[in-house]
This record gives C-alpha cells, structure tokens and sequence, in this order.
C-alpha cells in the first residue's frame, strides 16, 4: 500500500506502531528534514502530519512506539554532531 505520494519529495527509516495504525517516517523535501506521520483508518490512508521539525536537527530518525501507541522514541541527529534520545508525543509533538 503506497503511504506517501510519489515523486514530491524522499520517505527513509519508517516504524509501524504496534496497532498498525500509525506509521512514522523520515521525510526530505526542498532541504528540510522532517518526522511525519500517516494514520491508516478504515482502509484509506490520511495525509502526511509533520510531527517534527527543527532547522537544528539534520536526521530525526524514529526508533520504537510505546505499547499505547502515543508516544514514539526518536533519535535526533543536530547540526554540531551531537545525538539526543527523546520521547515525541505524537497527539502533540513535544518532546
């Protein structure tokens, strides 16, 4: 089942989330970088939702979801090299 639309940008790492509901990804476009989810429901797939931007962060890469299916462990690759380990919710987005 194709999620996202072809030829608008690049889709990389993705992970489903336990129900199989949620599916989180890495998205380029225009020089951006960003975290974005698609909800599957009834058999139709919804729009791409940016749940994470950051001009700082090169490389948000999604690692694992919680048992709720609320919150997604991600790893945030920034412009001076360094590595942060998160939680992102994913209703808001905060880290």
């Amino acid at each position: 089942r194709r999620l996202v639309a072809a030829g608008e940008g690049k889709a990389d790492l993705s992970r489903i989330s336990p129900n199989g509901m949620r599916v989180a990804y890495v998205w380029f476009e225009g020089g951006a970088t960003e975290l974005r989810l698609v909800e599957i429901r009834s058999g139709a797939v919804s729009r791409p939702r940016v749940l994470f931007r950051n001009a700082d962060v090169h490389y948000p890469g999604p690692w694992g979801w919680s048992d709720d299916n609320q919150t997604i462990g991600v790893q945030l690759q920034r412009a001076d090299r360094t590595v942060q380990l998160a939680l992102l919710s994913v209703n808001t987005g905060t880290l």
